[in-house]
């Protein structure tokens, strides 16, 4: 059917696509669940080999509308990737083009007219009333014509949009029903999206889905997109290289085409270039429209500020608009229906006052008129439903709300709908773009360019950012610690906490920046900016200082959160043990052999010259065998087992001299060396624990930690006393700051105090020898795994500490002569520095308040790790923001 052909000025035609071809043994999920991590320098995504480019998208399109075979695809990536705009695209392409029957429908829009969808009667309604709309007129006996040919194509846009489940039923009519299974379904949705639905939708048993990566810019790409036609130089050159790495993501390009040229130096991440792409629409808008004003009251008169209080208002209001998805509340990012729009404006009133939300309303619609509607999605300049262009324009919006006109009472139901993104609370994910936009909003001060308006105020955006550094409260009454009556049993308590650690490192910086704001009165420090200074240093003190208020019996005699939290942090401040000042021989002597199959360990060649022996099992005999052999993987959670042995024990087994050349490479030591040579090297006095941080002493912070979530934990770490697991580099930084009394905080420790200490009592001439530190082999396997807690060891996980495992340096250092436990094994443990491959000495590590661009290192082993990974020299690297079920940290102190 012949459609008018879409607005493709936002789309550049040849944007590249990737098609996954899995090889057997392959789970296509796992080369999909990581499409939106975060990844760092060395580092790839699991199968990403597999994916392969569309060399010819006309062809590829043609056999999406093929009538020789159903086909069923997949569009994938991160928010912003352009699946949307492709969605509209294919239904031009399809059916102008190709000459099918192509529709395409929102997932809303399913969920909201269909339901269960237990008749054939109701979809056809739906689908009938999609076409009448594009100006097409089809009756039922037609479209169950064009099913018949195969000429019927469905495409379902944004299934991220609705909750788990919530389209099961049409996924499984379209599945079961003898005719409308011969219907073409072209599905696009973000990964966590197909991954929800994988067991029960797009799991390869079920039905033959083919999955479609959409690719971010390339330079060229990018560069033609911005550059318009009378622009004498290029607007892609005149941005930083930092920039452009986020200026590849479609959305976020989409917006910086309505940028000034001279505004390109000021923008550093998304939220700058939608904020100043937004000024620049508005600012349009109001050429077209100069007496248009909303009358707030509330913005010193400017207009572009008054334009922008008002959308973000409405944006706020709309994101409160929690929906109900299988019985988890979300967000509302989709929109208000007219038949919701009463009540919404009721709400609007509060905030705007109830005669001025219709005249607002009114003359956003007229200015949505004038930017060709790239604010809001409507028909007409009268606004009869409330929805954004897109997710990222209301995420922004809300997140300049919070910024700039956020009131306690907004902030008081952020925290009872619970907006704190924590790892482990999949719900709050919901909230993540809106605080990343709000820790990068940007104050009039940051701006270069003279006269530009900031995007925040100092004030309000402060005590939005409080939010984040709330402490341990009463689960039952919502009061926290320090605000519960005296004569309270505080060991009867259930506490809780929300800790967001990645946005408290992010806001860190800034926070310390308020408290160190210098000047009085009369030294050019005005009223306003000691306010701050007073109420930044009042957040900060909080914060820090719940740690020394559990440990305290001064005030409260049990302490302020009962007296079992009190023993065990008073059993952490008593838990160091003192290094002196020296030096140590960094890395090892052999950094400089290349990798070979002689420098594999014997140990591990023996193990994979067993492993290799069952290369002819069936799949089935060859897991079994494997989870025998390797009694720790049983312990994993279920899709972790699944990538160990889908993604390496398999495939290496079955490939031997691929094996030996990976196992080969697993095994270089070119990183065990120091810059220039430099050794060996200096080390100042310091304090470190006699053990990792435990569950028990994590748990003061975070009560709830592995106590939920989709993960076993148990498994790996079941005991108060075993090590903490599953945190990230953010949280183990995070805590260090908490943890804080004598009027300092604790510390993540350096590559090379982690080496001293490892190597503390050796002697010199043998520290670039020895692999551990009770010789230079590993030695009898049994008894050594009595002193390194490694993967032949319990086969359980992680056990708590022992001083049996700890080294006879270590044990001389102690008054109490357990030594410092579990160097090497139980645990992989973070550093406090980023990983470059030739180590440096006293790094600072990245700069808090920013994203570390780099991989942060992390030193040790772990209780899963065979003896090659447990040496003393062994360095290893991940994100930041990784956390897995072997990595926990250790605290230092400094002297």
């Amino acid at each position: 059917m012949n459609q008018d052909p879409p607005d493709l000025q936002r789309f550049i035609s040849n944007q590249q696509l990737a098609l996954l071809q899995c090889e057997p043994g392959d789970n296509p999920l796992t080369a999909i669940q990581r499409l939106e991590a975060r990844l760092g320098p060395g580092q790839s995504v699991p199968l990403a080999d597999r994916w392969q480019p569309v060399e010819d998208r006309h062809a590829f399109f043609q056999d999406l509308a093929s009538d020789e075979m159903v086909q069923l695809t997949v569009f994938v990536n991160a928010a912003g990737m352009g699946k949307t705009i492709i969605s509209h695209y294919l239904e031009y392409v399809l059916g102008s083009v190709f000459h099918q029957s192509a529709i395409r429908l929102e997932a809303e829009q399913i969920v909201e007219h269909i339901g269960e969808l237990k008749t054939e009667v109701e979809l056809i309604t739906l689908l009938i009333s999609q076409f009448e709309k594009m100006g097409v007129t089809v009756t039922p006996q037609e479209l169950r014509f064009a099913l018949r040919q195969r000429q019927l194509i469905l495409i379902i846009d944004a299934l991220d949009q609705v909750g788990k489940g919530s389209l099961l039923p049409f996924f499984e009519f379209m599945r079961t029903h003898p005719l409308w299974r011969q219907c073409q379904l072209i599905v696009t949705g973000r990964p966590p999206a197909i991954n929800r639905e994988w067991d029960q939708v797009f799991r390869p048993e079920l039905r033959n889905w083919q999955f479609v990566r959409l690719e971010p810019f390339t330079q060229e790409q990018c560069a033609a997109y911005l550059q318009g036609r009378d622009d004498a130089v290029s607007r892609y050159e005149a941005l930083s290289e930092s920039v452009k790495q986020v200026l590849q993501v479609p959305r976020v390009l989409s917006y910086l085409r309505f940028v000034k040229a001279a505004e390109f130096a000021e923008i550093e991440t998304a939220a700058d270039v939608i904020g100043l792409a937004l000024r620049k629409m508005i600012r349009d808008g109001l050429d077209k429209f100069p007496d248009l004003r909303l009358n707030l009251g509330d913005t010193d008169s400017d207009p572009v500020s008054e334009i922008l209080q008002g959308l973000s208002t409405v944006a706020f209001v709309l994101t409160c608009e929690q929906l109900e998805y299988q019985g988890v509340l979300q967000p509302n990012f989709t929109q208000i229906s007219s038949h919701d729009l009463p009540d919404f404006k009721q709400r609007l009133s509060i905030l705007l006052g109830e005669k001025k939300v219709q005249p607002i309303l009114n003359a956003l619609g007229k200015l949505n008129v004038a930017l060709r509607f790239d604010l809001l999605e409507a028909g007409s300049e009268t606004l009869t439903e409330i929805q954004f262009q897109n997710r990222s324009l209301q995420e922004w919006l809300t997140a300049y709300y919070l910024a700039n006109h956020a009131r306690n009472a907004d902030r008081q139901l952020l925290w009872e709908q619970n907006w704190i993104v924590e790892w482990d609370r999949e719900p709050s994910q919901e909230y993540r773009e809106v605080w990343q936009f709000f820790v990068d909003l940007k104050s009039r001060a940051d701006f270069q360019l003279q006269n530009q308006p900031g995007f925040r105020k100092d004030n309000v955006w402060l005590e939005t950012a409080e939010l984040l550094f709330r402490p341990c409260f009463d689960a039952r009454t919502g009061m926290f610690y320090d605000e519960l009556p005296a004569d309270v049993d505080r060991d009867a308590i259930a506490w809780q906490a929300r800790r967001s650690s990645e946005f408290i490192y992010q806001v860190w910086f800034r926070l310390n920046a308020f408290c160190e704001l210098e000047g009085t009165a009369n030294e050019g420090l005005t009223n306003s900016q000691r306010a701050l200074r007073g109420r930044a240093r009042e957040i900060r003190d909080r914060w820090q200082g719940e740690f020394a208020a559990i440990a305290d019996d001064s005030t409260i005699v049990d302490g302020w959160q009962g007296k079992a939290r009190q023993e065990v942090a008073r059993e952490l401040q008593n838990d160091f043990v003192d290094f002196p000042a020296g030096e140590v021989w960094f890395g090892s002597k052999d950094w400089d052999q290349p990798p070979s199959r002689e420098n594999i360990p014997q140990l591990v060649q023996k193990e994979w010259e067993e492993n290799f022996t069952h290369a002819g099992d069936s799949e089935d005999e060859l897991r079994a065998w494997l989870l025998d052999h390797y009694p720790g993987l049983k312990q994993l959670p279920p899709s972790k087992q699944k990538d160990y042995l889908e993604k390496y024990f398999i495939p290496m087994i079955r490939n031997e001299e691929e094996a030996w050349e990976r196992l080969a490479a697993e095994s270089s030591r070119s990183d065990e060396r120091t810059a220039d040579g430099a050794n060996p090297l200096p080390v100042s006095p310091f304090s470190m624990q006699r053990r990792a941080v435990t569950n028990a002493r994590f748990r003061l912070f975070n009560p709830a930690h592995g106590l939920r979530g989709d993960f076993d934990y148990q498994g790996v770490s079941g005991e108060s006393d075993c090590p903490v697991l599953y945190i990230d580099w953010y949280t183990a930084w995070v805590y260090c700051q908490w943890c804080f009394w004598e009027d300092a905080p604790c510390r993540l420790p350096q590559e090379h105090e982690f080496e001293y200490a490892v190597k503390f009592g050796m002697p010199k001439d043998d520290q670039l020898t020895w692999d551990y530190w009770w010789s230079a082999e590993w030695g009898d396997e049994e008894k050594k795994y009595e002193q390194c807690h490694g993967n032949k060891a319990y086969k359980t996980g992680t056990v708590p500490a022992d001083s049996r495992r700890a080294s006879a340096g270590t044990k001389e250092l102690d008054p109490t002569g357990k030594g410092v436990m579990d160097l090497l094994g139980n645990q992989l443990e973070w550093m406090g520095n980023d990983y470059c491959e030739m180590y440096a000495g006293q790094q600072t590590g990245p700069q808090v308040g920013v994203h570390p661009v780099s991989l942060m290192s992390c030193r040790g082993g772990a209780w899963d790790d065979g003896p090659f990974l447990l040496r003393t020299t062994r360095r290893l690297r991940s994100t930041a923001s990784h956390h897995d079920y072997f990595v926990g940290f250790r605290i230092l102190k400094t002297k």
